[in-house]
């Protein structure tokens, strides 16, 4: 039941809801202890998980899905480098290629990994379309010669939310909208 739903094979029934682990076992005719000790034997569990997949269609991720999943998650990125939207990006993936879940931790890698070489691939392509100016202005928002970069003055948020704080933080050095 559980890997019908959520494409993902559990392979300690104690991590489930007590009524989830009870109905289960009256499904399977099974005194609740019976399944305290489930998945103790490898073999047990790599056979189970075999038939499970072929019972609902589903296959275990392959080394080429990782390398597909990665390149569907880097299109994504773009549009959204939220961790919670790539997730749910890549899980619907995986449903739609009928693949079985990964564990959490390989899913998490195989995000990380992907949003990582998007945004490199994206920041070469903005800074290659930067003019000589634009860079020389991006360097001076980092420029730490005076004390305290413009960038971090940007990032301090302002003492009262007023006209004239705003108005500091707009003629910080390299941020006037009239320099361009």
């Amino acid at each position: 039941m559980w890997a019908r739903v959520e494409h993902r094979f559990v392979s300690d029934p104690a991590i489930l809801p007590a009524e989830v682990i009870s109905f289960v076992a009256s499904q399977l005719g099974l005194p609740l202890q019976a399944l305290s000790g489930y998945g103790r034997r490898p073999a047990t569990r790599t056979a189970h998980v075999a038939t499970i997949c072929r019972h609902l269609g589903l296959r275990l991720m392959g080394r080429g899905d990782d390398e597909q999943l990665g390149q569907f998650l880097e299109t994504k990125v773009a549009q959204t480098g939220g961790l919670s939207a790539l997730r749910e990006a890549a899980e619907g993936w995986l449903v739609q290629q009928g693949l079985l879940r990964p564990t959490e931790a390989m899913l998490d890698r195989l995000i990380q990994q992907a949003r990582a070489t998007a945004e490199e691939r994206l920041f070469a392509l903005i800074a290659g379309q930067l003019g000589k100016r634009q860079r020389e202005q991006l360097d001076a928002l980092c420029d730490t010669q005076e004390g305290e970069s413009a960038l971090v003055a940007l990032r301090t948020p302002p003492r009262a939310p007023s006209a004239s704080s705003l108005q500091s933080k707009v003629s910080a050095p390299g941020l006037d909208p009239r320099e361009n």
